[in-house]
């Protein structure tokens, strides 16, 4: 490498870049890039050298050589060609629906269901067709439409608990997503902000 019509980067990047000195037992091939990450660290400063690592490591197989204004090219052009990540797709629990209304006619039918069943339960032998039954059926009307409104309003806590599981979930994928796109934008607002 040659000093001459340097600027002031690239100059300390050259500097850098010669004062490296490499470990016994660095690999031969990758001195050159060891080298480069030293005169990168003199230039830009190992905190955002750390913050866009991955950025500028893709752009430094891009650099044609070890040179300030190669790798300076390779990395706005890295930074042009970052696209956002698509947007996250929106979850939803498909393994619940909401709870219909509690209507007066589904209060109703609620209430027969739960009446059915724990009537078969108490009296195995006995018909739902007969006056016994319509008997208690009046004798526990009420109580089985209080069974019938607290299995609802179970059931509709339970799909709010879920749903608002899947809120969160929606909001955390989302929050990473932003930050995914914020990285990228100071990323590319490092890359314009690079000395010559």
């Amino acid at each position: 490498m040659t000093t001459a019509t340097l600027t002031e980067s690239g100059a300390r990047f050259l500097q850098a870049w010669e004062a490296f000195t490499p470990l016994p037992d660095d690999c031969p091939d990758a001195i050159p890039y060891y080298r480069n990450w030293a005169g990168l660290r003199a230039v830009v400063g190992a905190e955002d050298l750390a913050r866009f690592h991955g950025g500028i490591h893709n752009a430094m197989f891009w650099a044609r050589d070890h040179t300030w204004a190669s790798i300076r090219r390779a990395i706005q052009k890295a930074a042009e060609g970052a696209e956002p990540p698509p947007e996250p797709e929106r979850r939803v629990p498909w393994h619940l629906s909401e709870p219909a209304e509690l209507t007066e006619e589904l209060l109703h039918k609620h209430a027969s269901e739960i009446f059915k069943r724990d009537f078969k339960r108490a009296f195995p032998r006995k018909r739902l067709n007969t006056k016994f039954a319509r008997k208690k059926w009046i004798e526990v009307r009420g109580h089985a439409r209080e069974l019938a409104r607290r299995e609802h309003e179970a059931a509709l806590a339970v799909y709010e608990r879920e749903r608002m599981k899947f809120d969160k979930m929606n909001a955390i994928a989302r929050c990473e997503w932003l930050g995914r796109v914020r990285a990228i934008a100071e990323f590319e607002n490092f890359a314009r902000s690079l000395p010559e």
